[in-house]
């Protein structure tokens, strides 16, 4: 039972502290969490130790008074006043906590893309620049008419298409755009 709800709990949880004394801490855990917390908290409570490792079962849910779930960490102790043992629970909301560890991760990817699109980049510039080169030597050795000048020059073009989506692709890894040079 609940004997003592602080002004943060009544943020945290969004209840006050007159509709949460009394009541069961269950009311605070997701439905599905409640028998093994329950089985969990006779064990701390008689022998004052966890078979939880902190970070190593997972985060840790609560539910607020509104149904919403969210992620917390919690740190447990027990006291024993007039040969009652009572637990003292502290909890913490670390629902922008797990936000800015999803935005940092999202990120970290987002920067590994950039890296491949730019290694990428410089690879494939260095194919064209094979694709140019053959070609011009090519139309070199090529009247100035025919099928075969067309055919060339069409891969000249697919050439600077691509140099263009090459372009691109440095742009999004933030390197430096190529300029190839003789």
């Amino acid at each position: 039972r609940i004997l003592i709800f602080n002004a943060a709990a009544e943020r945290i949880f969004r209840l006050g502290a007159t509709e949460a004394i009394g009541t069961s801490i269950d009311r605070f855990l997701p439905s599905e969490l409640r028998e093994g917390h329950a089985r969990k908290v006779a064990q701390y409570a008689s022998s004052g130790t966890t078979t939880r490792t902190m970070g190593r079962a997972g985060p840790l849910r609560a539910q607020r008074a509104d149904g919403e779930i969210f992620p917390i960490e919690a740190t447990i102790s027990r006291t024993d006043v007039n040969g009652r043992s009572l637990l003292t629970v502290i909890l913490r909301d670390v629902t922008e906590r797990e936000k800015l560890e999803a935005q940092f991760r999202q990120s970290q990817k987002m920067e590994a893309m950039g890296r491949l699109a730019g290694g990428v980049a410089h690879d494939f510039n260095n194919l064209l620049t094979v694709i140019r080169g053959g070609a011009d030597f090519l139309l070199g050795e090529l009247p100035s008419q025919g099928e075969l000048r067309r055919d060339a020059e069409e891969i000249l073009a697919a050439a600077d298409r691509a140099a263009g989506l090459t372009r691109q692709l440095l742009a999004f890894g933030r390197k430096q755009v190529l300029q190839p040079e003789v």
